[in-house]
């Protein structure tokens, strides 16, 4: 079993970087390892605050098909659940680790940045030689962490400002 931790700070809100990583379809576009992605299913549950902020109940659920490639294509099946601007956990569902589950955790930092750190805990599958599993933790992790920080950063600085109007 293989666990890793690893903290980032990107510069945007908790909204814009949760929604980035909510985002599954469009990984393909940023992620380069990323192949593939396709929403099977995607369920919300928990009410509105009424100030466009989610309850401290809500919960978004998404079950992902995705093809990465990093020696070979691989595909697997993701179940993932999100509270939203706070974490988003994942487990594999089907694929080629006997065990693979992570979260994302959000911090907004008075800074103005957002913390956020990445867990993944996995236990590698019978045909998944030792050098992949090096690979990926020495330049896949590093390159996935940076991919979800460019464009939640790009996202930010294009997100338009909102003044208020004066009478």
């Amino acid at each position: 079993m293989i666990s890793i931790s690893r903290s980032i700070q990107v510069n945007c809100d908790p909204e814009t970087l949760y929604r980035v990583l909510m985002d599954c379809e469009r990984y393909p576009e940023f992620v380069a390892e990323i192949k593939k992605a396709e929403v099977i299913r995607r369920q919300t549950w928990g009410a509105s605050t009424g100030n466009g902020k989610p309850s401290q109940w809500a919960r978004e659920e998404i079950w992902t098909k995705q093809e990465a490639r990093f020696f070979k294509p691989v595909r697997y099946l993701l179940h993932i659940v999100g509270e939203p601007f706070q974490q988003i956990s994942w487990q594999e569902i089907r694929g080629i680790s006997k065990y693979n589950e992570g979260s994302w955790i959000l911090r907004s930092l008075s800074n103005g940045l957002t913390e956020v750190d990445y867990n993944i805990t996995m236990e590698k599958g019978v045909f998944i030689p030792n050098l992949v599993v090096h690979c990926a933790i020495k330049w896949a992790l590093p390159n996935l962490l940076q991919s979800f920080k460019r464009r939640a950063e790009a996202i930010y600085q294009r997100a338009p400002v909102l003044h208020p109007t004066s009478s």
